[in-house]
């Protein structure tokens, strides 16, 4: 049974002109800085549940992520709507699986990895089953972190022009 975040994402795959899957990781060095900054930002996070001191980080490498979108807004000039899910390595180093859906303009996978400079990137063009795989991880883990686009899932409005007589 498709669970509802999975059914938004086939929505949005539905909707899209074409939609990406995207992998990216985090470099070790990369991750030592969003500790010191979540570290910076809160000097008793050490005294903080696990949960919490994630939160911290994870705090951290959103605004990364939001940076990324916004580079790859910038350079392809394409409107975009995703859902990204955080996933953690055995080591507890997370990664992230992304669906990054054009809804008008083109992206292109050179554009996509060039905005990911915090370490390695996996960029393919998908198809709908897609949207089954990166949203299994939403109900695999209870620290699993989603983000996503405002109303992502949600039938978007078509404008057109109305012939009535007035």
């Amino acid at each position: 049974f498709p669970s509802h975040d999975t059914m938004r994402a086939a929505a949005e795959i539905n909707q899209a002109q074409r939609t990406w899957f995207v992998t990216l990781t985090i470099r070790p060095g990369q991750l030592f800085l969003c500790e010191a900054l979540a570290s910076k930002r809160d000097v008793g996070i050490q005294s903080r549940t696990q949960d919490e001191q994630e939160g911290a980080r994870f705090a951290v490498i959103v605004e990364e992520l939001q940076k990324f979108l916004k580079r790859i807004r910038k350079n392809s000039k394409a409107k975009l709507r995703y859902i990204l899910v955080q996933e953690l390595h055995k080591n507890g180093n997370p990664h992230y699986h992304m669906l990054i859906h054009e809804v008008e303009g083109t992206l292109t996978k050179a554009v996509i990895q060039s905005a990911w400079s915090w370490g390695f990137s996996q960029v393919k063009l998908t198809d709908p089953r897609t949207a089954i795989y990166v949203c299994k991880y939403l109900s695999k883990s209870q620290g699993a972190r989603v983000r996503a686009s405002l109303g992502y899932g949600r039938r978007q409005a078509v404008s057109s022009q109305s012939n009535a007589i007035a």
